[in-house]
């Protein structure tokens, strides 16, 4: 077993893409209020926008500067674009509440183009984001070797990675019963388009 600190916010970006870059898979809880990095636009300047709304309207902040959020958003892009698989777990409020904020900042019409986007690279692109409808308190990411543990506190990232199979099987039983009491995302995109 072998477990490392991680003790700022650009130590935890090139961590997590370290982590993207030498695993087959990536498996993602994303923590309270925080939705997965596969909801943004993909082009720059809708990634910008949407981006700037949330940050300026949402009370907790990113892990880490804006450049290296940036980063972490390409790493991910590119992983999935190579074919790997990066299932991830995420809070029904996360979803609500960023997308009323894209709502309120930009307008209906906005959001509907973007779920309908949305809609098409989740089928196009086999994007597999489940909703849960319960608090989730920190950020975990699970690949076949190691459990990646990260939590802000007073502003600051914290994280811990620990290299074990016995925590590696522990935590991916943690997100396998997430998914069973979860439902895909397709459902509450479907929604909120038609109350659009």
């Amino acid at each position: 077993e072998e477990i490392e600190f991680v003790s700022s916010g650009n130590e935890f970006g090139f961590k997590l893409m370290q982590l993207l870059a030498e695993s087959p898979y990536v498996k993602t809880i994303s923590r309270h209020a925080s939705i997965p990095f596969h909801l943004y636009p993909e082009d720059p300047v809708n990634y910008n926008k949407v981006r700037k709304a949330i940050i300026q309207h949402r009370e907790t902040l990113a892990h880490t500067s804006h450049e290296m959020t940036l980063l972490i958003y390409k790493a991910q892009i590119e992983a999935h674009k190579k074919g790997k698989e990066m299932p991830s777990v995420m809070e029904r409020f996360a979803l609500e509440s960023n997308f009323d904020i894209i709502k309120k900042v930009y307008g209906k019409e906005y959001l509907k183009q973007m779920i309908k986007h949305l809609q098409q690279k989740i089928e196009q692109q086999n994007i597999q984001i489940y909703v849960v409808d319960e608090y989730v308190p920190m950020q975990v990411y699970i690949s076949p070797k190691k459990v990646f543990l990260s939590i802000i506190h007073l502003g600051a990232t914290t994280g811990v990675i620990i290299r074990s199979n016995r925590v590696v099987n522990l935590y991916e039983d943690l997100f396998s019963d997430m998914i069973d009491r979860a439902r895909p995302i397709g459902y509450y995109l479907n929604t909120m388009e038609r109350s659009l």
